[in-house]
């Protein structure tokens, strides 16, 4: 791009949208010109750091004196058409719900998750407990 003389430099690195959290590439510039100023080049470098996911207990509903149900989970905010299977451990969530829990609300919550690339936040959901 050229502006009154100017002729803007041109900027490189090698990091790409897949590369690895916590690495830093070099980055380089070159190419620019003026007439009426000398350029001095001083290297950078792009740091990739972890993208956050969030992980959302899944709401459930069950009756009274039912078997702890298998809680789930919902997994937002990957990158670049990833899925879970990115996380080196998957994310566990309970609550305080037994078979011998009165009926009412319980908080399901999620943690203990891992990725290289990813940061987690945890949201709670709730088990509902009728009579």
């Amino acid at each position: 791009m050229t502006i009154a003389g100017l002729l803007a430099p041109v900027c490189v690195s090698a990091q790409t949208a897949s590369s690895t959290a916590g690495t830093k590439w070099p980055v380089t510039c070159s190419g620019a010109s003026s007439t009426n100023y000398a350029f001095t080049y001083v290297a950078g470098a792009v740091t990739v750091v972890k993208a956050t996911v969030t992980v959302t207990a899944n709401s459930l509903t069950i009756r009274k004196g039912a078997a702890v149900p298998a809680y789930t989970w919902t997994a937002t905010g990957l990158q670049n058409s990833q899925t879970t299977s990115a996380f080196s451990t998957q994310p566990r969530c309970t609550s305080s719900y037994s078979t011998r829990s009165a009926a009412g609300t319980y908080t399901i919550t999620c943690s203990s998750g891992s990725a290289t690339n990813y940061s987690f936040v945890y949201r709670s959901g709730t088990l509902t407990v009728t009579p």
